[in-house]
């Protein structure tokens, strides 16, 4: 592999993880409003919960006009994108 491959290589696998942990700091930011909207014993953990969808879903039925989950999603797309360039780079 060349330097300039090399190079390529590396900074798409800086996008990767600015892209994923980007994400993840969004997704924390629907956890959160969700759960300040939602009685203590509807709410979602903070981890361990594998309801990605069902959180998303309350969120769009509680801020018709929130726009975090589009962001988040496609946040998350950027960076698999990313990541599949860096593997095809490698």
């Amino acid at each position: 592999m060349t330097t300039i491959g090399w190079i390529t290589f590396i900074v798409l696998l800086l996008g990767y993880f600015t892209f994923v942990i980007w994400g993840l700091v969004l997704d924390m930011d629907i956890l959160t409003q969700v759960n300040a909207r939602l009685p203590q014993d509807k709410q979602f953990p903070w981890i361990g919960s594998h309801r990605r969808f069902e959180l998303r879903r309350q969120y769009k039925i509680l801020f018709p006009e929130g726009k975090l989950h589009s962001q988040s999603t496609r946040l998350w797309l950027a960076g698999f994108l990313c990541l599949f360039a860096a593997t095809a780079a490698f």
